[in-house]
């Protein structure tokens, strides 16, 4: 079985699903096991052929996803349920760490999706909790010590617990987009859940708070959008839908084809925003939501307008500000997001419109103005532009052109106070 290689695939031109000799099933669903012994009894061909890319995500469940013409349709059918499903430990130790955290992440958003739709009850909702608990363990234990034994074998327990979540409950958006999303551009599926789950559990917490409250008090963790999004981090793992290689152009289009879609999340999801608890991702009017942290305009003894670099996130410098006024809780970020990770002149609207709805909320003299590369540039424009001075502008790592000239400071120094700062050099 070690070399063995099994693939299921699915006739688009079948009323339903049927077993094939030879072929290949790709987008969401196609991932089936790495290296993990299943057994199954075909039911109209003698043969099923299956790769071992994946080792969690298969269970005794029978869902199934036939991916044609850019579309995902899926059912469920009692013949794509295996008879047996035999998972070995020792054929998962040498499954790479990216891989292993992807196909558990995967896993994981079977029972958070299927309990956000309120559709378990019972011993079926307390069975999808007993597996994000597990899975959540074995990830966050996988991630120290890959080889981990005990830790593989609650991966493999959680996993099933998982799929059972599958066969009691109704799935929810999260599984409504990764079918649209896989179908359309056929992206990798462990991938594709993994970038998605940290958003849909953020969405989760304003539309079931309960929910996520029992979550976190059974996982004993206050962010646990921010954890997994984290865990994709240390993985190495693709923490955004570009990472997966869908272009800006292509998302764009996908959007504009379905426009009921949450916007909000699918932009963080594109952009690798990361998502926490303690953010709120506000609409501003802008193409992209504004990230805010910390007590609310009005009431906020000082305000940062935090501005990202090229190819950085909102959330990204939201974090850097936080850490830089030693994370005052009387201080409020905001950090608009540039669509597609650069800030073109056209785009630089968005920051002074955010600078502005700024100012009209507190007070000028409340504002400060953070930027970082880029971002440092267009803050000491925004800044040069203003009919009247803010409370004081931060500058780091600013490119040569960016630096104010001479003439420049002696203007800035009249308007504000100001802390620019660079190295001699800087590199790509």
């Amino acid at each position: 079985m070690r070399d063995a290689t099994y693939r299921m695939c699915w006739s688009p031109s079948a009323a339903r699903p049927r077993l094939a000799r030879r072929g290949h099933h790709r987008g969401v669903g196609r991932r089936i096991g790495h290296r993990a012994r299943q057994g199954l009894a075909p039911r109209t061909e003698p043969a099923l052929r299956r790769d071992p890319d994946h080792l969690f995500g298969l269970g005794a469940h029978h869902p199934y996803g036939i991916t044609t013409s850019g579309n995902k349709i899926t059912g469920r059918d009692p013949r794509v349920r295996p008879d047996a499903v035999i998972y070995d430990v020792e054929l998962t130790l040498d499954m790479p760490k990216k891989l292993t955290v992807t196909s558990l992440m995967n896993s994981l958003a079977h029972p958070i999706s299927t309990l956000g739709t309120g559709s378990l009850a019972g011993e079926a909702r307390e069975q999808a909790f007993g597996a994000v608990v597990t899975l959540y363990a074995a990830m966050e234990m996988l991630l120290h010590a890959p080889e981990n034994a005990r830790a593989r074998a609650g991966a493999l327990e959680g996993s099933g617990l998982a799929a059972q979540a599958i066969e009691s409950g109704t799935l929810g958006l999260h599984h409504k987009l990764a079918h649209l999303l896989g179908g359309r551009f056929d992206l990798d599926h462990g991938g594709l859940h993994s970038v998605l789950l940290p958003h849909s559990v953020h969405r989760l917490r304003e539309e079931a708070p309960e929910l996520l409250g029992e979550l976190g008090r059974r996982l004993h963790v206050r962010d646990l959008e921010g954890d997994l999004f984290d865990f994709l981090v240390r993985a190495r793992a693709a923490v955004s839908l570009k990472d997966l290689g869908l272009s800006f152009d292509d998302f764009r289009g996908f959007l504009e084809t379905a426009p009921e879609l949450p916007r909000g999340l699918l932009g963080a999801a594109f952009h690798g925003r990361r998502p926490s608890a303690d953010t709120r991702f506000e609409d501003w009017g802008l193409p992209e939501p504004v990230s805010v942290r910390g007590p609310l305009l009005q009431s906020a003894r000082r305000v940062v307008v935090a501005v990202h670099d090229r190819g950085g996130t909102a959330d990204g410098i939201l974090a850097r500000a936080v850490e830089l006024v030693g994370d005052d809780p009387t201080v409020c970020v905001i950090a608009p997001q540039a669509q597609n990770h650069a800030w073109p002149k056209a785009a630089r609207t968005q920051v002074s419109a955010v600078l502005r709805g700024t100012v009209d909320k507190s007070k000028a003299d409340r504002v400060v103005l953070f930027g970082f590369a880029e971002g440092a540039g267009l803050a000491l424009d925004l800044v040069m532009q203003r009919p009247e001075p803010l409370a004081a502008l931060v500058g780091l790592s600013g490119a040569a052109t960016e630096i104010p000239t001479r003439c420049r400071r002696a203007r800035l120094s009249r308007r504000c106070p100001s802390f620019w700062a660079q190295a001699t050099a800087t590199r790509a």
